[in-house]
């Protein structure tokens, strides 16, 4: 069995294999090196490579074990809806690597040079309509390795974190309290009577982007294009609207609170050709109050496979979203 914490671009060696296998790849496109290659992006959990070339700047992704699955994710979404998705221009799926061209300009670079989040408002219905186009691919997220978090199984998830006093920190500097614990586990009926009530909605579970950052979409002609899908899961839609919620109030410094009417309508509006508003904003209020759970669950996820330093590092992730829980409740 592979070994969940090993990040494979350290071992001496990784980064002659990764330019051998970049170049024949790049070779087999007509495509040619013009500069030596940086790593533009590192975290415990994966990183990026920068590729100058004859046709512009090219990545290259390696993921840690526990996100191998992203590289066949996203060749699949490309497949289904190239449209909308960053194509990878190779994949090598059992390392999970991905070459990936330059998307263009980031949402937040435009959200941040309007001053407000408006265009965010034609991004959601195009994300909503491919969350609605891959419901009918729910059993080949499955065989992907993409991870499950559909409402029914939420709440036992639930419990499975809050065993995890580790990643807590049980009453250790920065971690969560004996006190805070004790509430958490007594949410547990609550969060399963959320889970039913929404799910009497009928909203079909899709794919959800846990990080769907104004960094994790490029607009390129007006349009948008969605990457970076190692945090997805298969579970309800409406959850990702928390990041979006997240990333509007960061990128322009607002104060925190629910999502925006705007935001909001322009995301439930595709969902209007098949469910009723009312419905939809019903489920919609139900979905605000536990949508930190699956974030959570994401995070855990990583942190867990993680070595001991850098667990400690990033466990205040998983912390933070418990206590939103909390106090949403409260």
């Amino acid at each position: 069995m592979a070994d969940r914490t090993q990040q494979p671009w350290r071992p001496p060696g990784w980064l002659d294999q990764v330019n051998a296998w970049i170049q024949d790849k790049l070779k087999e496109k007509g495509i040619r090196l013009t500069g030596p290659t940086e790593q533009y992006h590192l975290r415990p959990w994966s990183t990026v490579l920068r590729i100058p070339t004859t046709q512009g700047d090219v990545y290259f992704k390696a993921p840690g074990p526990v996100l191998v699955h992203e590289a066949a994710l996203t060749q699949a979404l490309s497949e289904w809806r190239p449209d909308c998705i960053l194509s990878p221009l190779a994949v090598q799926l059992e390392r999970g690597w991905m070459l990936l061209p330059d998307g263009g300009t980031r949402l937040r670079d435009v959200v941040r040079a309007g001053g407000d989040s408006r265009p965010w408002e034609t991004v959601l219905p195009v994300y909503a309509a491919l969350q609605m186009d891959i419901v009918s691919h729910r059993e080949e997220l499955h065989a992907l390795g993409v991870p499950d978090r559909r409402l029914a199984l939420l709440p036992s998830q639930f419990e499975g974190l809050l065993r995890d006093e580790q990643v807590l920190g049980i009453n250790q500097a920065n971690g969560l309290t004996r006190d805070e614990l004790e509430r958490l586990s007594e949410r547990v009926p609550a969060l399963t009577a959320i889970c039913q009530e929404l799910a009497r909605h009928d909203i079909p579970e899709s794919l959800g982007h846990q990080d769907l950052s104004d960094g994790n979409i490029f607009v390129r002609d007006d349009h948008a294009i969605f990457f970076d899908w190692g945090d997805a899961s298969i579970t309800h839609p409406f959850f990702s609207m928390r990041a979006v919620v997240v990333s509007v109030e960061t990128t322009l410094d607002l104060k925190e609170g629910p999502a925006p009417v705007p935001l909001r309508d322009a995301y439930l509006d595709p969902w209007t050709r098949r469910i009723a508003r009312e419905d939809l904003l019903m489920a919609f209020e139900l979905a605000q109050r536990i949508w930190m759970i699956p974030t959570a669950l994401a995070w855990h996820r990583v942190v867990s496979s993680l070595q001991a330093e850098e667990r400690d590092e990033y466990a205040n992730r998983v912390r933070w979203l418990l206590k939103e829980f909390l106090d949403a409740e409260e």
